[in-house]
């Protein structure tokens, strides 16, 4: 019997985008999870817009999706908040611009449940394309080259915003996860690996995207930078790798 899956949406003052991507993304999993159990979650986190309401109004039409608001922003704790509550067998989290096409859920899914463990799409790995800034492009390869170096962990995209997780390896892993922000997706990786948990890359396509009304958050020097004092801060506090199994 093919796995259940949960497909967690983390949306802060998604306004401008959350009815598109909703749709898209029922869209994507009626046609590529037909064989599964699947539901949608957005996990709303301190907006100050109408993300939620948006959201809560596409649900009461559509009953494969849900709405929890966590009050608090953060990425990181909406999706944590989110997956621990969960009884799915796999669970995904998906950036709320779907720069990462989800034509790659069903690999992501078969890979983190034929292997136990996590799946994280990648914009480098063999087969993926990506279209993006050459900023950020150059940004994401040298803070991946880093956090190899610093955490020792053998892969090559750190940031791409769609992975999948077992239940069982998210509920081993996520009490010792910190990060309530973007850092959210390294710490989850560099965790797994320590535990002795498989991480697969999965090819992505992925394509930089501005709707209108939808500015980013993220400014890529100053987040370069920040990212750089946590990977610092998460190697002091998990050491080397020690790549002990799950009980």
């Amino acid at each position: 019997m093919n796995p259940s899956v949960l497909i967690v949406i983390p949306a802060r003052n998604e306004s401008a985008v959350i009815g598109t991507t909703l749709e898209a993304a029922v869209s994507a999993c009626r046609r590529l999870l037909s064989g599964y159990r699947w539901r949608i979650l957005v996990s709303e986190n301190g907006s100050t817009d109408d993300t939620a309401s948006l959201a809560r109004a596409f649900a009461t039409q559509h009953p494969e999706v849900a709405v929890e608001s966590k009050g608090a922003p953060g990425k990181g704790a909406a999706v944590i908040g989110s997956w621990r509550g969960a009884t799915e067998d796999v669970l995904v989290f998906t950036d709320a611009d779907l720069a990462a096409d989800l034509a790659a859920l069903p690999a992501l899914v078969r890979a983190s449940e034929g292997g136990g463990g996590l799946a994280i799409g990648s914009r480098v790995a063999p087969g993926a394309r990506a279209r993006r800034s050459f900023i950020r492009a150059i940004g994401s390869r040298a803070y991946g080259a880093l956090a190899r170096t610093l955490l020792g962990v053998p892969i090559s995209d750190w940031q791409c915003g769609l992975k999948a997780i077992t239940r069982e390896a998210a509920l081993y892993i996520l009490p010792e996860v910190r990060a309530t922000g973007w850092f959210f997706d390294t710490e989850l990786i560099a965790l797994a690996h320590r535990a002795g948990i498989p991480v697969a890359e999965v090819p992505v396509d992925w394509e930089e995207a501005r709707a209108p009304g939808r500015a980013s958050t993220l400014a890529p020097v100053r987040t370069f930078l920040r990212f750089m004092r946590e990977l610092v801060v998460l190697r002091r506090r998990i050491g080397p790798a020690s790549r002990a199994r799950i009980a």
